[in-house]
């Protein structure tokens, strides 16, 4: 007697999407004023004194034509500051049931790089991360206000970031990470130069000082469970 067992088998893979960076405009390719306040909108640099630029005192973009300069400590020149501090504000509401479950880990990095200048030149870089929960419209008076104090929480910034080195050629990374708290209904991503060797009071506050190719991805990405083949397995047993 001829016995046949027909065994199905079905593949199912778990594909996982690729992060995909959520800051817009990351190298400074698009022309857009970058100064004049603080930002209360998706999708816009803002805050100090600064200017995107093509190859300016020796030093060529990392990644296309333009880079961001830092000039001045305030908004419209040089200020009584010791940071120029440029800002984006980042939609991460697709983000919500990872953020409830707390698995949404927010991932940022920047590109920094500055003339090679004298003694006096300075030397100190960061980007900093801000969760806030809320309507992004009330970011400007909040950060005005009360700043980094008021948010669900913060990583990088001015105890942090990198002392660059005094060769042109060489752009240099900061990176943080942090698992964003519930409630957070949006992120800023702040980019900074700070004065940590001579707080000047004229303009240009910084010799030559630079920022590209900035980064945010949530990470894990939602998941997608995808069917990609199938097939059958004929097992056929004599007797």
């Amino acid at each position: 007697m001829k016995k046949s067992v027909l065994i199905s088998i079905v593949f199912l893979t778990v594909s996982t999407v690729s992060a995909s960076n959520l800051v817009v405009n990351p190298g400074f390719e698009t022309s857009e004023i970058t100064y004049g306040g603080w930002p209360s909108s998706y999708g816009n640099w803002n805050g100090d004194y600064s200017a995107i630029v093509g190859t300016a005192g020796g030093i060529t973009p990392l990644d296309g034509s333009e880079m961001l300069q830092f000039k001045d400590t305030s908004f419209c020149g040089a200020g009584s500051g010791d940071s120029s501090q440029v800002f984006q504000l980042i939609d991460v509401s697709t983000y919500s049931d990872a953020i409830v479950s707390g698995s949404a880990v927010a991932s940022a990095s920047a590109y920094f790089n500055r003339v090679t200048g004298t003694s006096d030149s300075d030397t100190h870089f960061a980007i900093a991360m801000f969760a806030f929960g809320g309507n992004i419209s009330s970011f400007p008076e909040i950060w005005e206000n009360s700043g980094a104090t008021t948010a669900l929480a913060r990583v990088g910034g001015r105890y942090d970031g990198i002392y660059t080195d005094t060769d042109p050629l060489t752009w240099e990374i900061d990176s943080v990470e942090f698992v964003l708290p519930v409630g957070t209904d949006y992120l800023v991503a702040y980019i900074c130069a700070y004065e940590d060797v001579v707080n000047d009071s004229s303009h240009p506050e910084f010799d030559g000082h630079f920022a590209d190719s900035v980064s945010l991805e949530i990470i894990p990405e939602p998941m997608t469970l995808a069917l990609l083949a199938f097939g059958g397995l004929l097992i056929r047993r004599r007797k």
